[in-house]
């Protein structure tokens, strides 16, 4: 995706702030709603857990693109980089285990819709504020898969899982970018660590 003069310019104005993107699932992209189950809750922020299909995420980059990654600090690197040829490989040859094998998505929002609660468990279709913080390799691989490899087939097979962290005062600078920085800060795992724990 490009980027046009006209667009940076309004985030330079915004003081960095990203584009508000909000869709609905059933509006949108005609399935169900995301069956959530709450797993904490403070005054800031709630957070969820579910899961996602692997074509509607395919479908939700299709549509927003780069958009989605504006606060993701790792950059997609295309597939050259061994990690996304590794979940390439996974949705094509493996997609049972796709949730074995991948860690998932990360999503902050500053507001849901839901359709319907029970105690912990909602049903949310709409999600205004999105941003993806943590997992913009595995949805541009995945959507490389579906839109540029043209499998689509092997795309619907896997179940992506999906943390969403609802920012309930709106989209505080320093809440998001704690969130962001933590999410993303993890100790990297090389071949040779792997090779030493099995000589």
């Amino acid at each position: 995706e490009v980027w046009d003069l006209e667009r940076i310019d309004t985030i330079q104005q915004n003081d960095g702030e990203r584009e508000s993107i909000s869709f609905s699932l059933i509006d949108d992209f005609n399935i169900d709603p995301l069956q959530c189950i709450k797993t904490s809750s403070s005054s800031e922020i709630d957070t969820y857990l579910t899961a996602i299909n692997g074509k509607v995420l395919a479908d939700i980059y299709e549509k927003f693109g780069t958009r989605l990654l504006e606060f993701n600090v790792r950059s997609f690197l295309q597939d050259k980089v061994m990690v996304n040829k590794g979940i390439k490989n996974t949705i094509i040859n493996e997609p049972s285990k796709f949730v074995s094998y991948n860690n998932g998505i990360s999503i902050i929002v500053d507001d849901i819709e839901s359709l319907g609660e029970n105690e912990n468990i909602l049903s949310i279709d709409r999600f205004s504020g999105i941003q993806i913080i943590n997992g913009g390799q595995t949805t541009a691989s995945i959507h490389t898969v579906a839109y540029k490899d043209q499998d689509l087939e092997s795309v619907r097979k896997i179940t992506v899982p999906l943390k969403i962290n609802h920012l309930k005062r709106g989209n505080t600078h320093e809440l998001t970018e704690n969130i962001t920085k933590f999410a993303n800060t993890q100790n990297q795992i090389t071949q040779t660590d792997l090779t030493s724990r099995n000589p």
